[in-house]
């Protein structure tokens, strides 16, 4: 009785795989094209979702402080504190195409919007241009932001490195 259940599934399990082959025998070129474009529309617009590109937003922003580490090589290498003169940059959220001036360079960004665990709506960016070493925050109601300029630290020049610095932003738009 068991061995008969044991075929009798096998059977049913053949039949079953069989008609579900029979029937994409029955799949002519013009389904398979339907199909084919039904996916590619369905991608298409996953996509357009899923880049839908930030609303325009430009801001001007000054430094209220800032702080940095320089690197000194003539008295041995070693980091020192270094006072970072107040500077002003502007930032333009846009998508893909988003960057910051800062002393006329105008540097991409890749950015994200979200929400922190107050409720905040943050803007957070990342240097874009293969050298990830500059991060921007901004909160969107407060106006206020930071930017870590990093590259510096990571350098394994010993010679020269650039400043290391962390600037505080009050901006407006």
């Amino acid at each position: 009785s068991v061995r008969r259940n044991s075929c009798r599934r096998y059977k049913n399990l053949t039949y079953h795989s069989t008609l579900q082959t029979g029937n994409l025998e029955n799949f002519g070129p013009e389904a398979i094209r339907r199909t084919f474009m039904r996916n590619v529309l369905l991608l298409s617009l996953l996509i357009s979702l899923n880049g839908e590109a930030q609303e325009l937003q430009l801001w001007n922003c000054q430094s209220t402080n800032s702080t940095g580490f320089n690197w000194n090589t003539e008295e041995g290498y070693r980091w020192e504190s270094k006072s970072v003169p107040n500077s002003s940059i502007s930032i333009t959220i846009n998508g893909l195409n988003s960057f910051y001036d800062f002393n006329s360079q105008s540097i991409p960004l890749s950015c994200e919007e979200f929400t922190n665990e107050k409720g905040e709506n943050l803007i957070s960016c990342i240097r874009s241009d293969q050298q990830p070493h500059d991060f921007l925050l901004l909160n969107l109601a407060s106006g206020q932001a930071s930017l870590s300029r990093l590259g510096g630290a990571v350098s394994s020049n010993t010679f020269f490195r650039e400043l290391v610095s962390t600037s505080i932003f009050q901006c407006t738009n």
